[in-house]
């Protein structure tokens, strides 16, 4: 296998694509107006992070632009209560995953194998990973916060590969979302495939797509074969 390491996407990757859904509804059901707000927020962000060095946010912290954006929107006194609010409930929301048996198949295969597996997620790890029982297979565990973006920028993918102390090329990226995972990771010089989506041509940059986990799997167990 030419990759020395995998890198996969959390939410709706790692686990159902249905469950995220179902999280998602109940934090759009209870917190609505927090979670229209946030969302709003975070597609500003992705569309103008390209420049936050011409708005004066490049230096900042990601939490600091998340806030300056959100009370750029809605004031300074809602930006911080909001996104504590948000982040709480999101917290809440992610307490409730089980054990993912498939996955830690796959990474156990990957591992033994010699490849490193890394996490990559635009939200808090919280403890996903724990709950999924792989917080022992995993190499490294990264979160957009750090680096300072969110997919679909290739910093986020550069990081990744800066962590991981490999060239870009040396990873696969494994994602649910096209735009972000798919897109980026491509940008960036990155292979990436897409999990959770029926084969078809809406998706060219996608080295591969799988409709299902178990499809995945297989692909990757006979890529390390050769």
């Amino acid at each position: 296998m030419k990759y020395k390491a995998v890198c996969f996407d959390i939410d709706g990757t790692l686990y159902p694509r249905k469950t995220l859904g179902n999280y998602m509804l109940r934090m759009l059901l209870g917190h609505p107006v927090v979670s229209l707000r946030y969302n709003r927020m975070r597609k500003l962000f992705r569309n103008c992070q390209s420049s936050f060095g011409d708005m004066g946010l490049g230096n900042g912290s990601f939490e600091d632009r998340e806030l300056a954006l959100y009370a750029g929107l809605y004031g300074m006194a809602k930006a911080r209560r909001d996104l504590e609010a948000y982040y709480s409930a999101l917290e809440n929301q992610f307490c409730r995953l089980g054990r993912q048996q498939q996955t830690q198949t796959t990474w156990r295969r990957i591992k033994d194998r010699g490849i490193a597996v890394a996490v990559f997620s635009d939200w808090p790890l919280y403890g996903k990973l724990e709950q999924m029982g792989l917080e022992d297979l995993v190499d490294q565990r990264l979160f957009s916060g750090e680096c300072g973006y969110l997919k679909p920028d290739g910093r986020c993918f550069v990081f990744i590969a800066e962590k991981l102390r490999l060239d870009v090329s040396e990873i696969l990226y494994v994602g649910d979302s096209y735009n972000k995972d798919v897109v980026g990771a491509h940008n960036a010089g990155m292979d990436a495939v897409l999990v959770g989506y029926r084969q078809s041509g809406k998706y060219p940059l996608a080295l591969e797509v799988f409709g299902t986990w178990h499809d995945f799997d297989v692909w990757i167990t006979g890529q390390m074969e050769v």
